[in-house]
């Protein structure tokens, strides 16, 4: 049993039995049998009678092997028939399931545009997916986005371009599962794209093999710029990307370099100059020593900024020692020759396309002169316990010393180093000195000298007396005074303090005319004019107001008094004096 009608196209359906060789199978036997439903007989010899349950479906009775159901109003949802069939040499049993819809309606097409206000050759989204059915669903999306009647694309959403701006009309047809289709149109207001602003600068003269770069001074667009590319030898090929390219021609010319910028959205412009190349010119080395004769280890310093070339000089080689490797490299070098003799210096320039240049030039190297030691000795004469200083300003050298070494004391090893050192000697004999002097350049040079140490006068002061009135004369002795190396040659005496001397000679005699402390120095000379000092101090009262006659006399009144007032005790005790009274 198969449908042949649509219950959601018409309230009408049919259901049409199998058929074998025109009808059902011969012997077969219907029987009365069906259960709320109804039945249909038909006439025919090849059947008696069909048993339906319709499931509360209207059906009517008909002559031909099928049957016709009417669909109520309110009758949507499945529905199940049930037809049976009796004989005599069996039965059977088949049902099938009717889903009864609404009505169809048509499909509603709904279609987004993004971007709503697009430029001409820009990417424009169409989505119809907001598109429905009320009753089933939408299976089909068909678009005309040319306007020529011919849905070309398919799908809810899909993308396309306008190529120039203006008014461009879209169409979107939508179809639903049961056939039913519907058609939306929308106009798409298109922009004219600007093209990218490009500004391209002049081009200097280049040289063959010479990296060369060019950046554009402008290039912006109000969409973004999607791409730049250069077209270096006027080709039409693309040779290089980016805002900012370097290259080079290996062959002289005159070429025309062009540069196209697209926008986003494809809109493009092109920009070109012409670029003059010429053949590359080598170097020519020159170079200039600031001395052409030097002596051994003494700095030259060799200067190539003179060299020319019609780019740049990017290596400068420098052979010192005619060995053929390079010794230095940069423009300028200094350089110290070990060996006296003639040399050649040779400099090798390389420019920023490798060409090359050579220059040479020689240099006399006289052999270095040594030092002069020399130093000064102060005091001239040393005595034991004297501070020296010996001093070797005096030394002189081509260039600069640069260390002075002191054996002190004969052993041949330095006990001091300074141009100016000073020492001590604890006792008397000749010590050998020697100076060595190291210039700047290592040459060397000794001198040897002596200091003899003497020994030192020892002062010895006397007086006669260390008390004193004033006007006593005193006796001072210097005898007492020696010095080991023989006698002394001077005495000076002191005797006021004031740093001169009023006396010489190896004994004197003074007298103070003022009382007080006095401190009288005396200062020895010996042979070689080492000196020495000794001091005594002299206590010197006043004088009496009388001189010595004075004193006898007043001596002498004392003793006179003295017997009167024994000769009065006498005559007292006696009682002269009471008799007479």
């Amino acid at each position: 049993m198969r449908n042949v009608g649509d219950s959601a196209e018409s309230t009408t359906f049919y259901l049409l039995f199998p058929e074998s060789n025109g009808g059902f199978p011969d012997g077969w036997e219907m029987s009365d049998r069906f259960d709320d439903g109804g039945s249909w007989t038909g006439p025919g010899a090849w059947f008696q009678k069909v048993h339906w349950d319709w499931s509360g479906l209207e059906a009517g009775e008909s002559v031909d092997p099928w049957m016709e159901f009417r669909v109520p109003s309110n009758a949507s949802g499945v529905h199940t028939i049930t037809w049976e069939l009796d004989y005599s040499a069996g039965g059977g049993t088949q049902t099938v399931q009717i889903d009864v819809r609404e009505p169809n309606t048509k499909p509603s097409p709904e279609f987004s545009i993004s971007p709503q206000s697009p430029k001409a050759t820009q990417s424009i989204t169409f989505n119809g997916s907001a598109s429905s059915d009320r009753v089933g669903r939408i299976v089909e999306y068909h678009w005309d986005l040319n306007d020529d009647s011919d849905f070309e694309s398919s799908g809810p959403v899909v993308r396309h371009s306008f190529d120039s701006p203006g008014r461009h009309t879209v169409h979107l047809r939508v179809v639903d599962d049961r056939g039913a289709s519907a058609t939306l149109s929308q106009q798409v207001e298109v922009r004219e794209n600007e093209n990218p602003t490009v500004t391209m600068p002049p081009l200097s003269p280049t040289r063959e093999r010479q990296r060369v770069r060019i950046a554009l001074e402008t290039v912006e667009d109000p969409d973004g710029v999607r791409s730049i590319e250069w077209d270096l030898d006027g080709d039409g090929g693309v040779d290089r990307t980016g805002e900012a390219v370097y290259f080079s021609y290996d062959t002289p010319g005159t070429y025309t370099v062009s540069v196209t910028a697209t926008d986003a959205f494809g809109a493009t412009t092109t920009r070109s100059r012409e670029i003059v190349v010429v053949a590359n010119e080598p170097p020519t080395a020159e170079f200039e020593p600031n001395e052409t004769r030097a002596t051994e280890l003494d700095p030259i310093r060799f200067d190539a900024s003179a060299t020319t070339d019609d780019g740049r000089i990017d290596a400068y080689r420098w052979d010192l020692n005619s060995d053929g490797e390079i010794d230095a490299e940069g423009e300028s070098v200094t350089h110290a020759f070990e060996t006296p003799g003639t040399v050649t210096v040779t400099l090798q320039v390389v420019d920023d396309l490798g060409e090359t240049d050579s220059a040479r030039r020689e240099i006399r190297i006289e052999p270095n002169p040594t030092p002069t030691p020399r130093y000064d000795q102060s005091p001239a004469k040393v005595a034991v316990g004297m501070t020296v200083t010996l001093d070797a300003s005096s030394s002189t050298d081509d260039g600069s010393i640069e260390r002075y070494s002191w054996d002190l004391d004969g052993d041949g090893e330095p006990e001091m180093t300074g141009r100016t050192v000073t020492t001590r000697f604890n006792r008397t004999g000749r010590f050998p000195i020697s100076l060595s002097v190291t210039d700047d350049k290592g040459a060397t040079a000794t001198h040897e000298g002596a200091i003899t140490v003497r020994s030192l006068p020892r002062a010895d002061a006397e007086v006669s007396r260390t008390s004193a009135t004033v006007g006593d004369e005193l006796f001072f002795d210097g005898r007492s005074s020696t010095h080991e190396d023989g006698s002394i040659a001077e005495y000076h005496w002191d005797f006021d303090g004031d740093g001169s001397f009023e006396a010489t000679g190896a004994t004197t005699r003074r007298s103070f005319g003022e009382p007080g402390t006095h401190v009288v120095r005396l200062q020895v000379v010996g042979p070689e004019g080492f000196t020495d000092e000794d001091t005594v101090s002299i206590s010197v009262a006043p004088r009496p107001l009388c001189g010595q006659n004075c004193r006898i006399g007043l001596v002498t009144a004392v003793a006179v008094v003295a017997g009167l007032f024994v000769l009065w005790r006498v005559v007292e005790h006696f009682g002269f004096w009471s008799r007479r009274g």
